[in-house]
């Protein structure tokens, strides 16, 4: 929890941002959505998984700068001395690699096994889960920025998970712990769909 007023505010300021920057992204996913063709599923994915890695590199960024200016702007309202520089989170060919891999299994993979087992409306699904991946890669790259800041930053303690007021169970009993991540906890555990974020803590070591 933020000592002052001031985080707390931030705190919530900087869901929300990240929130919408969700939304912004479930658009641009529904725009490149019709492009796929489940009678077709080898020939119009690849195109279809490049336009997402596309939206997932483009929506991470803005994460990531979201994250940066929270990371400073919380630092200076809880009143810690001294200056840290954000560490930005890079989607590099390991973060992409790992995108790729989400979005094969819950587009392509997804599609082709409910069409085989004759489920209804295989593509709408798999939009579904296409949707919770690619936001996850996206607001990770926010997530990432600040677990590294927080991890470069000597005046940091740890960190909080933050979450909605009605969070799934996984992210409930996550955040219970309250701020009991320290500044070497290496990842923050995000899931499909996850709008969690996470709230750094600092003090005298």
């Amino acid at each position: 929890m933020a000592a002052t007023l001031a985080g707390t505010r931030l705190t919530a300021e900087h869901r929300s941002a990240q929130l919408a920057l969700r939304a912004i992204t479930l658009r641009q996913v529904l725009q490149v959505w019709p492009a796929f063709d489940t009678e077709h599923a080898g020939r119009s994915w690849p195109p279809v998984e490049n336009a997402l890695l596309a939206i997932i590199g483009q929506r991470r960024a803005d994460s990531t700068s979201l994250a940066a200016g929270y990371f400073e702007a919380f630092r200076a309202a809880e009143r810690i001395g001294g200056t840290a520089t954000p560490i930005l989170s890079a989607f590099d060919a390991e973060a992409m690699a790992r995108a790729r891999t989400s979005l094969q299994v819950t587009g392509y993979v997804t599609t082709e096994r409910l069409t085989a087992l004759k489920r209804p409306a295989p593509s709408r699904t798999a939009l579904v889960r296409v949707s919770g991946a690619v936001t996850r890669h996206v607001l990770d790259g926010g997530r990432e920025t600040l677990l590294a800041s927080v991890r470069d930053d000597p005046r940091a303690l740890g960190w909080e998970r933050v979450t909605s007021a009605e969070p799934c169970n996984f992210c409930a009993m996550l955040a219970s712990r309250g701020a009991v991540y320290a500044a070497t906890t290496g990842t923050f555990q995000s899931h499909d769909h996850c709008g969690c974020v996470l709230e750094p803590k600092f003090g005298r070591r």
